[in-house]
């Protein structure tokens, strides 16, 4: 039967959790920035639909051609 040497089981246990907390505190940081890069092009979105749909609304015009 083969025992755990409990003293240095806790040691690896509190460095992997002091990793896993720094790596949720750089994925949450992360996400914050992800966040608020996804609603600024949500908002460009809109304008640009906005934009298009004032345009498809305009009357057709027939092409002309410049003559240089």
């Amino acid at each position: 039967m083969k025992a755990v040497d409990y003293g240095k089981l806790t040691a690896v246990l509190i460095e992997a959790t002091k990793e896993l907390h720094a790596k949720t505190t750089n994925d949450s940081k992360r996400l914050r920035q992800i966040e608020a890069e996804n609603a600024e092009l949500k908002s460009r979105l809109e304008r640009i639909e906005r934009v298009v749909g004032r345009i498809s609304e305009l009357p057709a015009r027939p092409h002309t051609s410049i003559a240089v």
